[in-house]
């Protein structure tokens, strides 16, 4: 746990690890760079969790793993860009929640993995751009669910990909551009 911190990069990287938890809490701090890097790894639950942060970048790389959920929620944050990539990944469940703030850009990128469920969920804040990229993946639910919000392009891309459901649920909030 961070309070009122100033730090340039947080980096983790893990290889062939059987972890139950990994949990980042950042109270009021400015970050440049988080950098997640999981490789062939066995991981219960990752948790990353910002309150009224600054923060330049967050990467999730995840290579060959097992993990069961992931998520991210930023509380009153301001972030320039998300990259959440699982590569040949299985993943439960994927919820990135954002709370009264800014991001710029959200890049959502599964190839050839298997998740079985994505919730976005965007609350009263402002998101410039989101990209939902699926490759040859198998994704059994997605939910996307903006309130009072601001976004300005969301881009859902599938490509070779089998998905059951997705549920769009737009709340008294301006999407400018959308292509799904």
């Amino acid at each position: 746990m961070l309070y009122d911190c100033r730090v340039e990069d947080i980096d983790l990287m893990l290889y062939d690890c059987r972890v139950e938890d990994i949990d980042l809490m950042l109270y009021n701090c400015r970050v440049e760079d988080i950098d997640l890097m999981l490789y062939n790894c066995r991981v219960e639950d990752i948790d990353l969790m910002l309150n009224d942060c600054r923060v330049d970048d967050i990467d999730q790389m995840l290579y060959d793993c097992r993990v069961d959920d992931i998520d991210l929620m930023l509380y009153d944050c301001r972030v320039d860009d998300i990259d959440l990539m699982p590569y040949n990944c299985h993943v439960d469940d994927i919820d990135l929640m954002l709370y009264n703030g800014h991001v710029d850009d959200i890049d959502l990128m599964l190839y050839n993995g298997h998740v079985d469920d994505i919730d976005l969920m965007l609350y009263n804040g402002h998101v410039d751009d989101i990209d939902l990229m699926l490759y040859n993946g198998h994704v059994d639910d997605i939910d996307l669910m903006l309130y009072n919000g601001h976004v300005d392009d969301i881009d859902l891309m599938l490509y070779a990909c089998r998905v059951e459901d997705v549920d769009r649920m737009l709340y008294n909030c301006r999407v400018d551009d959308e292509m799904m």
